[in-house]
């Protein structure tokens, strides 16, 4: 972080926009609480299954920060409520090789799921192509975090129960504010969460949040059945 010291002394403010790269306590970021986000989508978990249940996490790969903080967010939230984590294996970070892993943990652990979460896009894409090819079990809750098009459809279809989506518009406008303010203002705001969107089967027809959807997310289709 030499070049982020050196642009410290000349008076020169750096803002980090969605993640930061390395630790320093010179700059500012704007992006994702991603421990919040994980910890929400535990609690709608446990409130979902009743406070009790049987849990698979499916981890991206170790060291990368936003999604281990959403994979502890989770764990603690879950495991605070109730919820018993039975596995949480490494799938890796390419689609094709998380649907094998994925099919595996679902053939060794058959019957004895109620929940999954996925903690970002590629996960939460090879649970979806895992579930695609099995008999799905309709009553486990899977909680899958970002966004596409097949995940939405995903969600339609109901293999998803919900998904945590993340505010790039408020990420990448917020930003652009805070560089602003710093340079006009000297300020020295360290972190500025963003928000995240929960959007469930049953909110995703809701107009406040299909709103929130296509302001962040313009290409994608959502399909909600109503007439605006």
């Amino acid at each position: 972080m030499r070049d982020v010291a050196r642009l410290h002394k000349l008076g020169i403010p750096v803002v980090f926009i969605d993640r930061s790269v390395g630790n320093t306590k010179l700059t500012s970021l704007v992006a994702t609480n991603n421990y919040n986000a994980g910890y929400e989508a535990g609690l709608f978990m446990a409130e979902r299954l009743g406070w009790s249940g049987r849990i698979v996490v499916l981890r991206v790969r170790k060291g990368v920060s936003s999604t281990d903080f959403r994979e502890k967010g989770f764990i603690d939230a879950a495991t605070n409520l109730g919820l018993t984590i039975i596995d949480a294996p490494y799938i890796g970070d390419n689609v094709a090789e998380g649907r094998k892993n994925t099919k595996d943990i679902l053939s060794k652990y058959s019957g004895e799921i109620d929940g999954i979460f996925t903690p970002n896009e590629t996960t939460s894409s090879s649970l979806l192509l895992a579930l695609e090819q099995l008999t799905p079990n309709k009553s486990m809750v899977n909680i899958g975090f970002d966004v596409s098009q097949r995940l939405i459809d995903g969600l339609n279809k109901n293999i998803f129960t919900a998904l945590v989506v993340q505010r790039p518009y408020r990420i990448g406008y917020v930003g652009v504010t805070t560089a602003i303010n710093n340079i006009i203002e000297k300020g020295d705001v360290k972190f500025l969460d963003t928000g995240h969107i929960l959007v469930t089967t049953y909110n995703i027809k809701t107009k406040s949040i299909t709103d929130e959807l296509k302001l962040n997310y313009p290409t994608l289709i959502i399909r909600t059945g109503r007439d605006d």
